[in-house]
């Protein structure tokens, strides 16, 4: 796998006054940076309009970016549509952000909604968009009498890469299957679009915990239909032998946690062994294998069944993908359905258990069981709670350290902070320590770096599951000199590029005045932007003045 390398300046600047900090948000998207290409992405094109590739000659960042031709105009926005699904957290906002060019200046649209009807759209609380149009459809009754902050419009980009944001307003609905679309049904033809790093992360409190089924907690009770008609799939729903009284539940009758469990009340005898069961949905990400936790107990020992597989059973392989058997107690016990688990009395994996990228993952659990010992008997209350799905053994694989000073003095501080965590979907918190606290301290959590005496520490930055491990040595030196000098938070990235390729301005939240100088010190390129073209550079090192508060310089490389 490619990973983004890139150089950090480092600078002997002082920082006045508060620190506040916090570790960077998980970014739910995986393969953002399209630096695998299209993995994980779906394409959906309206007869050939659209061709969907990677860009690799003049990426907007890093190797590769996403790229869209529009070869003829669709009969809706979202008949040509690059989408990505993930899952939609109740009263959470979420912040969405992207980069963007064109070949032309052009609109292109985004969607945020259900990936099925009602097609609910979700709607922007604030954005750096500020031409966003809605899309009016006459007759659709999804699209038409939209709101200014429905999420299915238009927007102008440009020839110049920009980052776009919008953070939504918090609503109320709890689903594993709402997509983020790029929409190019009306985009003229002829028009070339780039698209890159793209997230989708909690806004303000609170982060995502991997988890791809939100409602497993059941505290909202049961998420709705998938679809409808002849290929009606449930987000839960329940597969019966007629014959059975068995009946389900969301209570609040002692349940396991907070103040709702799934209790299922098993009034039938014997039967076969599908005769009741439940089966939970969840959207995966292509090519990963999943691993399910969940919360059990029953008033009468016996036993149930649970298995991992794809929607419909046979994608992309006939059969379960995981299997494992379960005594279950009156005692509450957290289940474990991985190729690790060893519950119970059998546990077996198919060896291909990674799903098909277009098609739905199902956990089931059965709770009829044929003759035996282990039947759990009919009176029986069954409870189940806190189920999570996520990726299996998905650990961080790298990181870069940004912020890191080459020299601090005594008692004044820096915040240090993480970026380019590679995979982009992994847990993004890691643990800030130093070899020697009597030359320098720092906070665990928030990456604060004071200095204490004069001399050299070094400082190691590790991720939560000890998978990656970053190291920068940072010189401690005397407090002398009045003179108020800020520790600039801008950087470069990348700092090494191919000629024509861009280099963004980062730690800014908007255009900044820059001049661009030869090692000579001839002045070579101004602008207001965040961008920095390099297109009429030769090959080369050059330093670039950046407007901020403390007139930061940094230095890039033309190759």
């Amino acid at each position: 796998m490619k990973k983004n390398y890139f150089f950090i300046a480092i600078f002997a600047l002082a920082l006045f006054g508060s620190v506040n900090g916090q570790q960077i948000k998980r970014n739910i998207v995986a393969n953002a940076n399209f630096e695998d290409g299209l993995k994980h992405w779906r394409s959906y094109d309206a007869n050939g309009r659209v061709a969907f590739s990677t860009e690799t000659e003049n990426p907007l960042s890093g190797e590769k970016s996403a790229k869209v031709l529009v070869k003829y105009s669709a009969l809706t926005l979202w008949d040509a549509s690059l989408k990505y699904f993930f899952p939609m957290t109740s009263g959470v906002k979420y912040k969405i952000s992207f980069q963007a060019k064109a070949s032309e200046d052009a609109e292109i649209g985004l969607e945020l909604t259900f990936n099925r009807a009602p097609w609910t759209l979700l709607k922007y609380e604030s954005t750096s968009i500020s031409d966003f149009t809605p899309v009016d459809v006459d007759g659709n009754a999804a699209r038409s009498g939209l709101d200014d902050n429905d999420l299915c419009g238009t927007f102008p980009i440009t020839t110049e890469t920009q980052e776009y944001w919008i953070v939504t307003d918090g609503t109320h609905i709890t689903d594993w299957n709402y997509s983020l679309a790029f929409c190019f049904g009306r985009t003229e033809p002829g028009t070339t679009v780039w698209i890159d790093n793209v997230r989708i992360e909690y806004a303000e409190e609170g982060d995502w915990d991997g988890n791809l089924l939100p409602y497993g907690d059941f505290e909202e009770g049961i998420a709705p239909l998938l679809w409808q008609g002849d290929n009606e799939v449930q987000n839960f729903r329940i597969e019966r032998n007629g014959a059975r009284t068995d009946t389900w539940e969301v209570s609040d009758e002692d349940p396991i946690s907070g103040n709702k469990s799934l209790v299922i009340n098993r009034n039938s005898g014997n039967g076969v062994f599908w005769d009741f069961v439940f089966v939970f949905q969840f959207w995966t990400i292509e090519g990963v294998r999943t691993q399910t936790f969940f919360d059990i107990k029953s008033t009468n020992e016996g036993m149930i069944s649970t298995r991992l597989a794809s929607e419909p059973w046979d994608r992309p392989v006939n059969g379960d993908h995981l299997v494992n058997d379960v005594i279950v107690t009156a005692e509450v016990q957290r289940v474990e359905l991985s190729p690790d688990s060893k519950v119970g009395g059998n546990n077996t994996a198919t060896g291909n258990y990674a799903f098909d990228p277009h098609w739905l993952g199902r956990m089931k659990v059965f709770t009829s069981f044929t003759e035996g010992a282990n039947q759990i008997p009919a009176d029986s209350k069954i409870w189940i709670d806190n189920i999570v799905v996520n990726e299996y053994n998905l650990k961080t694989q790298s990181f870069d350290i940004v912020n890191a000073p080459a020299t601090l003095k005594i008692g004044e501080s820096q915040q240090l902070s993480i970026a380019n965590v590679y995979p982009t979907h992994a847990p993004a918190h890691v643990t800030y320590s130093v070899d020697d606290a009597n030359i320098a301290t720092i906070d665990a959590e928030t990456g604060i770096l004071t200095g204490v005496a004069q001399g050299t520490v070094n400082i190691t930055v590790k991720s939560d599951d000890d998978n990656a491990e970053e190291t920068v040595a940072v010189n401690i030196t005397s407090a002398t000199g009045t003179e108020a000098t800020f520790i600039s938070t801008v950087y470069l990235y990348p700092t090494q590029v191919n000629r024509g390729n861009a280099i963004e301005i980062r730690g800014i939240d908007n255009s900044v005045s820059f001049e661009v100088f030869n090692m000579s010190g001839q002045s070579m390129q101004k602008g207001l932007s965040k961008i920095i073209d390099t297109s009429n550079l030769v090959k080369g090192s050059y330093l670039v003045k950046i407007a901020d508060d403390s007139n930061t310089t940094k230095r890039f490389i033309v190759k």
